[in-house]
């Protein structure tokens, strides 16, 4: 099967962004027997399925209703959510009125939605139980990332924008005296691995206090970066599965943990997280219970 991850819907930086969100469900699919694309003109026309990432613009939206109107059949195509949808500051955005209702006017017309977040109940608003899916991240043998060849001369790697929340965090382990890198935005491939290669922990740290579900794609991609994920613990839904993956502390004890993590084998770490995940989950296995027939 060709699934046709069209992406003309998104900006130049948005592509940056959805880098972690997308490459594990490419391998995993390709990992599964299928053949993967990205376009970002044109959808594949039936039996080939076509992938799109939530974040409709209103003329968008009209194009896709009319051209599936007109295509019928001939247009198979997914939705995938990315997002809280009782996230206010994501879909009650003032810069974006338009998001939820845009996304809420074209999951009807959708043949399947998967949602990287345990948020069924919503989806199922608008389409059957059996056309929407709960995408668990699991490890795929292809995302393995190389040895680093630079030195480990970061402690602590950001990953995405610091924010008041995080910045409390940031401070207090350079206040210890610990090295803490901060992206402050999405980075290009080849920077994201230097980073990563000479950092000895990534912290995954929610926005606010009103975040209610971890990152799975920052703690997929940091378990295959072969770099120890350190995980704020604070998800009590199905997503809390990968902290058995993670170092997790309690928020209050985030600081002290990374810094006892630091005077530690962290590259240990790592490697112990990294086989667990590998015995106990798999992309490609997700994926395939998933997929449409």
């Amino acid at each position: 099967m060709l699934i046709n991850i069209y992406l003309g819907n998104h900006t130049a930086y948005d592509f940056l962004r959805m880098q972690d969100i997308l490459a594990p469900i490419a391998a995993g699919l390709v990992e599964a027997g299928h053949s993967v694309k990205y376009d970002l003109k044109r959808f594949a026309p039936a039996p080939a399925i076509n992938l799109l990432v939530e974040f409709f613009q209103p003329a968008f939206v009209q194009e896709l209703r009319a051209f599936k109107q007109a295509s019928g059949e001939r247009l198979r195509f997914g939705i995938l959510g990315t997002e809280d949808m009782e996230d206010a500051s994501v879909m009650a955005n003032p810069k974006q009125p338009w998001r939820r209702a845009n996304f809420e006017a074209l999951l009807p017309l959708a043949d399947f939605a998967w949602t990287l977040l345990p948020n069924l109940d919503w989806y199922g608003r608008f389409l059957p139980e059996d056309r929407i899916g709960f995408l668990r991240y699991g490890h795929c043998r292809s995302l393995r990332e190389p040895a680093p060849v630079a030195a480990k001369d970061i402690d602590c790697l950001l990953y995405g924008t610091s924010g008041p929340y995080r910045q409390r965090v940031v401070d207090a382990l350079r206040a210890r005296g610990r090295t803490v890198f901060v992206s402050e935005c999405a980075l290009p491939d080849y920077l994201r691995r230097d980073a990563v290669g000479r950092s000895r922990l990534i912290l995954d740290l929610r926005r606010n206090e009103g975040v209610r579900f971890c990152s799975p794609s920052r703690i997929c991609y940091g378990l295959h970066s072969g770099t120890a994920v350190v995980s704020e613990r604070f998800d009590g839904s199905a997503l809390g599965e990968l902290y058995a993956y993670c170092q997790s502390p309690e928020p209050a004890a985030f600081v002290d943990h990374v810094d006892a993590l630091l005077n530690g084998d962290t590259d240990a770490l790592a490697a112990e997280a990294l086989e667990r995940f590998a015995a106990r989950t798999s992309m490609r296995a997700n994926l395939q219970a998933l997929m449409p027939r």
